[in-house]
């Protein structure tokens, strides 16, 4: 029960963001400004709430954290059904300000937003040191509760784009969401109820199976490379992918989906790695050789437009391809934060964790968006943070394996350059662009 309460509170979470993208776009424009918000909006209130939480579980170990987890999940429903009413005020606000004072009108729109949101943004935050307690009280490593909390996410993103939204239209989706989480939560106050009047004791073994091995100071400067270097890649691959397949929402959604899914994969696979006693930095310079891999093959991802017979074979094939070429990357990296979050027993560090994952997220879709992707392209802003991993990973290899890790590197680095496709020198990466063209002026922009 407690694998399928996670499990949903994840779809629940992901319709939301999609839901918040819809309603934002509505109040203040389709613009990467508004995107840029949703971003700050939800990842901060999102890292502010797993800070706060983490300091407060730490000083008072909750008695029954699923209990504490139902009313978390009950808030995000509530919030949920107040939002369309929020919105509607946020866009109020910005039509009356904005013609006369467009900067204070984006000043109120960004205050507005943060208020609609901050309510879920915080609650969600809060949830990832709550199932850490949930975790060690009934011994399970909260890295399987983690993929099982991003699997359900990945599936959330399908079912909201490509047959929520569609069939229902926005206002019943959220709905449907805010009962997913009103669900959840009720649920989970039910299972805390009865595991507490049967007299459950808490799991005191260790679930972790491998010793802490790597040291405070790297941990949080790795958790937040992987942030980073994660969020840039979905901003720039993405460009990339709406590029080749002219659609922005089933680009995106087949980007997000495939992107969890490696993500949850990852999350899966980090135990067993620990007790291979492989270092935390090797699959982390794997993944950096893996984005320098994938970059020649995403540059071409417009070949693959011709792929399916219909609609939904369609999507399907891209769902593949974008799972097969970026995946890899993705799930190497994926396995650095529940690594350290099995390797961590105390919900401040959890906390402190997930925030600095999520500020290095922040920084990486701000960077890419507004001054990697328009100074250096897509395929050198992929080629930087594939650098940009291996060196980190590095650090923490001792003299033999820091040795392979950069010759590897190198050799990948070099299949990169090599198998540049010419994009803006003799090719467009577009559908519409096939047949005989010349080039007369190319720019690469966020959008």
């Amino acid at each position: 029960m407690l694998y399928i309460l996670v499990a949903f509170g994840g779809l629940a979470a992901l319709s939301w963001e999609l839901l918040w993208q819809l309603h934002i776009t509505l109040a203040v424009g389709v613009s990467a400004k508004g995107t840029a918000i949703t971003l700050a909006a939800t990842m901060g209130g999102m890292s502010l709430g797993a800070l706060v939480a983490g300091r407060a579980l730490a000083r008072r170990a909750h008695a029954n954290p699923l209990r504490l987890y139902g009313v978390l999940e009950i808030l995000i429903g509530i919030s949920g059904l107040l939002m369309p009413a929020g919105f509607a005020l946020v866009r109020i606000c910005d039509s009356a300000v904005s013609d006369q004072h467009p900067h204070l009108g984006t000043l109120l729109g960004l205050i507005g937003i943060l208020l609609v949101l901050g309510v879920p943004t915080l609650a969600m935050g809060a949830s990832i040191p709550v199932l850490g307690q949930v975790s060690k009280n009934h011994g399970v490593a909260l890295s399987k509760l983690y993929a099982l909390n991003t699997l359900g996410a990945a599936l959330g993103v399908l079912l909201m784009s490509f047959l929520a939204l569609p069939v229902m239209g926005v206002t019943v989706s959220g709905r449907a969401a805010a009962l997913a989480n009103l669900s959840v939560g009720v649920c989970a106050l039910i299972v805390a109820r009865r595991r507490q009047k049967m007299g459950a004791k808490s799991v005191a073994a260790n679930v972790v199976a491998y010793p802490s091995r790597v040291s405070p100071r790297w941990a949080f400067a790795v958790v937040w490379l992987s942030g980073f270097v994660t969020f840039v890649l979905e901003v720039t691959w993405f460009r990339s992918m709406r590029a080749a397949f002219q659609s922005t929402t089933d680009s995106f959604a087949v980007m997000l989906s495939s992107v969890l899914l490696a993500l949850a994969v990852g999350a899966r696979l980090a135990p067993w790695l620990g007790r291979q006693r492989v270092p935390l930095a090797a699959p982390l310079a794997a993944g950096g050789m893996a984005v320098l891999l994938a970059v020649p093959v995403i540059e071409r991802f417009d070949l693959l437009t011709g792929l399916g017979n219909g609609y939904w074979h369609t999507m399907l094939m891209w769902w593949l391809s974008a799972f097969v070429i970026m995946g890899p990357a993705i799930l190497l990296m994926g396995t650095v934060l529940p690594w350290l979050l099995d390797e961590s027993e105390e919900p401040r560090r959890w906390g402190c964790l997930y925030a600095c994952n999520t500020l290095g997220a922040i920084m990486g879709a701000l960077l890419a968006a507004w001054l990697l992707l328009p100074a250096l392209g897509a395929a050198r802003t992929s080629w930087l943070v594939g650098i940009l991993t291996i060196a980190g990973a590095c650090l923490g290899l001792r003299w033999r394996g820091r040795s392979l890790a950069a010759v590897l590197g190198l050799a990948a680095l070099g299949v990169a350059i090599t198998n540049e496709s010419g994009l803006g020198r003799s090719r467009i990466q577009t559908d519409l662009s096939r047949g005989a063209y010349t080039i007369l002026d190319y720019r690469e922009t966020p959008d």
